[in-house]
């Protein structure tokens, strides 16, 4: 009972997704997101709910999206997916597997080349 009580009273919640690709811009948000996981759980409950789809790689600082709805990154391109502040248009000082997003936070993911 204590489990079910404690989940009742989780804080919960939203950010938005923005998938900024060579063509068009996808946006989503996601409710109902435990307010201390990760980027990377948040994505997978988008994709859960069937609003995102993407791919990541494990590396030695942690998970990189490689790919994000059917577009993927191209080492031999120099491309690769930025985590940017949609707010600020900075980059998030942690990767998907490390930074906890806040209460209506917008997170945009760009593809870019290095």
């Amino acid at each position: 009972m204590g489990n079910i009580f404690m989940e009742f009273f989780t804080t919960r919640i939203r950010v938005q997704l923005s998938v900024i690709k060579p063509d068009s811009t996808d946006a989503i948000t996601v409710h109902g997101v435990k307010k201390d996981n990760y980027l990377l759980q948040i994505m997978q409950q988008a994709r859960c709910n069937q609003e995102l789809e993407f791919e990541t790689t494990s590396t030695s600082w942690g998970e990189s999206v490689t790919s994000i709805n059917g577009l993927r990154a191209e080492s031999s391109k120099r491309e690769y997916w930025a985590l940017l502040d949609g707010t600020t248009g900075n980059f998030l000082p942690l990767g998907v597997s490390s930074y906890q997003p806040s209460d209506g936070e917008h997170i945009v993911f760009e593809l870019r080349k290095w």
